[in-house]
């Protein structure tokens, strides 16, 4: 099968650098937008023996300048097109609590019109469901009310997680997608991730994911405060090591305008580096953190995230 050449240069660059066995490679191809709502940013994270690694998001670095938070969504400049029918198979929408404690809520979701038509089971205490499309996350408040904290779509196997929201705006807004496994990306705008089934653990607060390349990945959440929410993730012995093992979705089209806007990172020589999102291309990295220093117009309380603590075999 002839590879993508987006998926060939990572190859060639990827195993020409592969001697160096604890640092993970990132490469960015991300590409120029004017429309705010349209995923832009795409940067992939690999290493041919990597095992695991951390996901952190915090909050911005200027949290505590927003008096009010921008959230709305921003059309100006976006040229989509005509939006072209739907096709089947169609789905039948519906919301259900999946699993609920005095501390916990999982939420089940159904699109009618999900864009990938495939069938992942999702598995949960005794039970499962087919055409989840969304799991929603939440952590309970005294009160009773309820902070959303992570997202799943098990179709395309993008993530989401953001902190608790700080208490001067007791709210804050989702902002890039993580995704987790062997990287499906010949159409850098779709990229995915195929799952063949998902399965929750409440006593553990962990998922386990099984890839269609082969393989299993574990995905606990590991805290969820005020700071930071943290899931740990592991990938199996069996997963694909010929393509990037996660990766992360955004938008960027100014400093001002943006759910991310550089890339911190320490690189192999333990050398700190700080690149705008659109002029960084690649580097291998022990720790690197997606974020913004720019007060942003859109998604302005949309939460920084890092990958480290990488795991290799």
């Amino acid at each position: 099968m002839r590879l993508h050449p987006f998926i060939a240069i990572f190859l060639a660059l990827f195993f020409a650098s592969s001697a160096a066995a604890t640092v993970v490679r990132v490469d960015n191809a991300t590409y120029p937008t004017r429309c705010a709502e349209e995923d832009n940013v795409f940067l992939t994270l690999g290493a041919p023996n990597l095992a695991g690694f951390r996901v952190e998001a915090t909050h911005p670095a200027y949290i505590a300048e927003i008096l009010r938070d921008s959230y709305d969504p921003d059309f100006t400049d976006c040229h989509f097109g005509p939006t072209p029918p739907a096709e089947g198979p169609f789905f039948t929408p519906r919301q259900f609590v999946m699993w609920e404690t005095d501390e916990w809520v999982m939420v089940g979701n159904t699109d009618r019109h999900f864009w990938r038509k495939v069938d992942v089971p999702v598995r949960w205490q005794g039970r499962e469901e087919n055409h989840v499309h969304l799991i929603q996350f939440y952590r309970k408040r005294a009160d009773g009310r309820r902070d959303q904290v992570l997202v799943l779509y098990p179709a395309d196997g993008h993530w989401r997680l953001k902190p608790l929201p700080v208490p001067h705006l007791d709210y804050n807004v989702y902002g890039a997608s993580i995704l987790i496994g062997p990287l499906e990306a010949e159409d850098r705008r779709k990229p995915y991730v195929a799952y063949t089934d998902v399965a929750f653990d409440a006593a553990t607060l962990t998922f386990a994911v099984g890839f269609v390349r082969g393989g299993r990945a574990t995905i606990r959440i590991d805290s969820v405060t005020r700071e930071r929410t943290t899931i740990e993730v592991s990938i199996g012995s069996g997963a694909p090591t010929d393509r990037p093992l996660a990766a992360m979705r955004s938008m960027f089209v100014a400093p001002d305008n943006a759910d991310v806007g550089e890339a911190i990172y320490v690189d192999a020589t333990g050398r700190r580096r700080t690149e705008v999102i659109k002029d960084f291309t690649s580097a291998m990295v022990t720790d690197i953190l997606f974020g913004r220093s720019v007060v942003s117009r859109h998604n302005t309380s949309a939460p920084d995230n890092a990958f480290r603590g990488f795991v290799f075999r």
